[in-house]
């Protein structure tokens, strides 16, 4: 069993602007936790079921032209909280420096499999020079509006892929430690299927790489 954190960069491939300009995409952080449970099949091979939360997102910013020297700040900040559930294989190999050592305390760790991730929370909140407006703004033509109710605007279903190499450390014969590179991508469009009529939408979708460190402790070794 293991407990996990992670922080990463948080980005959303393909902003959905709803057929109003695009803004600038700026640096976005997330964060998240997971607990896993996992059983080896031999010394190298298993799998590991997790279930944590995940909050991501993406901040954009940009300064639009209206008047010969006047500029106004628009800025909208995307905050999604998924709650998720994966299944990794896991692959621990034997490097050959190892081969001779009964019980090495430094694992390398690969991990890639599946994640479904369930929509919790969602907020969407656009200001335009300095004060917090109504959106999406509202397109009649093809039916698009402010929502009272930011999760609607987005899938509550998201598959990705998770992708972790890092290494287990051993401070006991029971607990180790493990830090891991982790990158989670999204494999579909984010976006509810009412948000997709303008021209030129392309799908949105998840990219987090970042780092993970957690606990781990061992049921059984043998």
């Amino acid at each position: 069993m293991v407990a996990n954190g992670q922080a990463n960069a948080s980005y959303i491939m393909n902003q959905n602007s709803y057929g109003s300009p695009e803004l600038n995409y700026k640096t976005t952080i997330g964060y998240g936790g997971n607990i896993g449970a996992g059983v080896n099949f031999n010394n190298e091979i298993g799998l590991q079921l997790n279930a944590g939360i995940t909050k991501t997102g993406q901040k954009y910013a940009d300064d639009f032209k209206i008047g010969p020297q006047k500029f106004e700040k628009n800025t909208k900040d995307v905050d999604l909280t998924y709650m998720t559930v994966g299944l990794l294989f896991r692959y621990a190999p034997i490097l050959s420096k190892q081969e001779y050592v009964d019980d090495p305390k430094i694992k390398l760790v690969i991990m890639v499999g599946p994640q479904l991730n369930w929509l919790a929370k969602a907020n969407v909140s656009y200001e335009r020079a300095g004060a917090e407006v109504g959106y999406p703004f509202a397109k009649p033509e093809l039916d698009y509006k402010p929502v009272g109710y930011d999760r609607d605007l987005f899938q509550k279903i998201m598959v990705s892929g998770v992708v972790s190499v890092g290494i287990d450390y051993l401070i006991t014969p029971k607990f180790f430690l493990n830090a891991a590179i982790r990158t989670e991508v999204g494999f579909n469009d984010i976006n509810s299927k009412a948000y997709r009529k303008h021209e030129g939408y392309g799908s949105s979708r998840i990219l987090n790489p970042g780092l993970q460190f957690g606990l781990g402790f061992f049921f059984s070794r043998d």
